[in-house]
């Protein structure tokens, strides 16, 4: 018989950020998951999607991803963890009217997961711009197996 997982780590699971290169994700989410990761809160095996308008390469994202933690965040991006981490970290530029590329990563990170993951979709973004984008992630065949926050 297979071991019950811990109650306080999550299945796996893709977080899908929006508005990932905003000011919200670079001083609390980023840093946050890293420090959920760093301490063991994070699933076992998951991906940060990361997502905005912004067109910026999956570099460029780690690279803000790195410089935001060693900002606002409590542990340091370093070693193995920040590493581990930094693998787990993609981007892709989406809007409203066309989120196929981010359907795309988004499928592709569950796959390479497995089929039991969750999907996780964080908007980090301002209220009016929430009604778009809840659509389109209907639109995109996102939606019903979601969990959103925000």
């Amino acid at each position: 018989m297979a071991d019950k997982p811990s109650p306080n780590v999550p299945v796996n699971h893709v977080i899908v950020l929006f508005g990932a290169m905003g000011d919200l994700s670079a001083r609390k989410l980023l840093p946050g998951f890293y420090h959920l990761a760093e301490v063991g809160l994070m699933p076992d095996d998951f991906r940060i999607v990361g997502t905005s308008r912004r067109s910026v390469s999956d570099d460029d994202f780690k690279s803000h991803a790195h410089d935001s933690i060693a900002r606002f965040g409590r542990n340091k991006p370093e070693g193995a963890g920040w590493d581990d981490f930094v693998g787990r970290l993609s981007y892709v530029a989406s809007a409203a009217d066309d989120m196929s590329a981010l359907a795309s990563a988004a499928e592709d990170a569950v796959s390479d997961l497995g089929s039991d993951t969750g999907i996780l979709h964080y908007l980090s973004i301002p209220p009016v711009a929430m009604p778009g984008i809840v659509s389109a992630l209907g639109s995109a065949g996102l939606a019903g197996k979601v969990s959103a926050a925000g």
